[in-house]
């Protein structure tokens, strides 16, 4: 039986305060020793515990490190009912939730005999095919070869024959008015002084005027 990953710690703690409480019922002065008690601490999910006493019940409890880092505990109690018959409950507790065993806990009806026939048919039907499978495996066929006889080769397309261009042949030819230009550039050009030519100096003439 599975139950709920919340509900297996409340499991464990009441379980134990009933099976404590049954021997008080015939009587409350009766006083209950500790036969034996292991406890080892625990050092991350390891730990261990042993616990019987006198009334006849007994604990074992033992935490380890499950394959995905989880913590995963596994333990059993037993303990003495009216009839003096022993009870046993075995328990595991992982990332799947919490899982007990015991002939007291309740259990499913059995399946109807019409289901069960289904179930058995169908799983007849599967070993039947893959024993098929195994006796007769799937032909494959293999892939067509290409005949290289019938291939032609293709003529060259324009990219191809641009590629094969003489490009040293080619020559661009320029506008007249490009070639003016760079004759123009070419000719030798005509040198400018540097200097402002200097003027002479200028003088006014003397005029005399006669006495009147």
């Amino acid at each position: 039986m599975k139950l709920p990953m919340q509900s297996w710690s409340f499991a464990l703690l009441v379980l134990p305060c009933l099976c404590l409480s049954r021997p008080q019922e015939k009587n409350s002065a009766q006083t209950v020793q500790v036969i034996q008690h292991e406890s080892f601490p625990p050092e991350g999910p390891n730990f261990s515990l042993v616990l019987e006493t006198s009334n006849g019940i007994r604990e074992t409890k033992e935490g380890s490190e499950g394959p995905e880092g989880t913590s995963v505990i596994k333990g059993s109690y037993s303990f003495l009912m009216e009839d003096g018959s022993i009870v046993m409950l075995h328990y595991t507790a992982d990332e799947n939730g919490f899982v007990a065993e015991s002939p007291i806990l309740p259990s499913s009806p059995p399946l109807p005999l019409h289901a069960q026939q289904q179930i058995a048919s169908a799983e007849n039907e599967r070993l039947q095919e893959a024993l098929q499978l195994r006796q007769q495996p799937p032909e494959f066929q293999p892939l067509p070869q290409f005949d290289q006889s019938t291939f032609q080769e293709q003529p060259p397309t324009q990219f191809q024959q641009f590629q094969q261009f003489d490009q040293p042949q080619f020559r661009r030819q320029e506008s007249p008015q490009l070639q003016q230009l760079q004759q123009f550039q070419q000719s030798p050009q005509v040198q400018l002084p540097l200097q402002r030519p200097q003027l002479r100096n200028w003088q006014q003439p003397f005029f005399t005027t006669g006495n009147r």
